[in-house]
């Protein structure tokens, strides 16, 4: 089914809207459909965690290999985050933030004078759990992005998906439930994201 596309973005440039949450809340598809609407880049730190794999190929069965990797793509995701501000580019910046992304982030936003948006996708974590564990287990699921084990013990996601649950960059935050995908509305949340940033002029 076509989307209609509800705006045309306006004047406003040096904006970031970052969309945040845990594993399996549905970030990636969200930011993709913001992307696609706003026609402005995506940056994921997951794509880069691919690409990371595709060239080199780390054993993710190896707990230090895939930490040392995942650093290294949110180190290339900040980095090219500070190119897009220096010019003034506003985009869509989806990871699994958290207390240290803030950190990393807010000097970036404070020196280029970004606006920022965040979005919070959040749901039961037995049900992000559950989640969880089917993703993982399909062939469809890129190797550079599965845990391998690790975080199927149920104690072990719960710990760490809390310190993701709590990511805020700026005053403009919105959280989203999404533990019925069903219930979850683009549309009123890319008009609700639209109003924060006064991108509100009509298509004509």
């Amino acid at each position: 089914m076509a989307v209609r596309i509800l705006y045309r973005v306006g004047p406003m440039k040096n904006y970031v809207i970052f969309v945040a949450g845990i594993s399996a809340s549905g970030k990636t598809q969200f930011a993709r459909y913001l992307s696609t609407m706003l026609q402005i880049p995506l940056l994921c730190k997951d794509m880069v965690k691919e690409k990371i794999w595709d060239k080199v190929q780390y054993d993710p069965n190896v707990r230090e290999e895939s930490i040392k990797y995942g650093s290294l793509a949110y180190d290339i995701s900040y980095a090219v985050a500070e190119e897009l501000m220096k010019v003034g580019t506003p985009f869509v910046f989806e990871s699994n933030f958290c207390s240290v992304s803030a950190e990393m982030l807010r000097p970036l936003v404070e020196t280029y004078r970004y606006t920022t948006v965040t979005v919070l996708l959040d749901a039961d974590v037995e049900v992000l759990y559950q989640r969880f564990i089917a993703r993982e287990t399909t062939p469809e699921r890129h190797p550079g992005l599965r845990s391998n084990g690790y975080y199927t013990d149920r104690a072990v996601f719960v710990e760490a998906a809390e310190k993701f649950r709590h990511f805020r960059m700026g005053e403009n935050h919105l959280t989203v439930d999404t533990t019925d995908f069903a219930t979850v509305n683009y549309v009123e949340l890319l008009e609700k994201v639209q109003q924060i940033l006064y991108l509100q002029k009509p298509m004509v």
